[in-house]
């Protein structure tokens, strides 16, 4: 495990994104193994979409294809 820290915008119910986003810190990060590497982001930006996602303005289909987008990219990742 790493002392890194780093940041991630979460929210837990549908709403106003000024309201309900909120920033959270991460701790205790694993390690990369030796195959794997550190990439450091110092920015990224939010899709619209995901504000109509986070608002409730959006429905479940697109959202669940919105999503589905993103899968390939976050399973990818976690591959042994």
């Amino acid at each position: 495990m790493s002392d890194q820290t780093y940041k991630r915008l979460e929210f837990a119910e549908y709403g106003n994104p000024l309201t309900v986003l909120h920033f959270k810190t991460i701790t205790g990060i694993p390690s990369p193994k030796e195959d794997e590497v550190v990439i450091k982001v110092s920015a990224s930006p939010v899709h619209p979409s995901v504000l109509l996602f986070v608002s409730g303005k959006i429905c479940l289909q697109y959202s669940t294809l919105l999503l589905a987008l993103f899968m390939p990219l976050s399973s990818s990742y976690n591959q042994n």
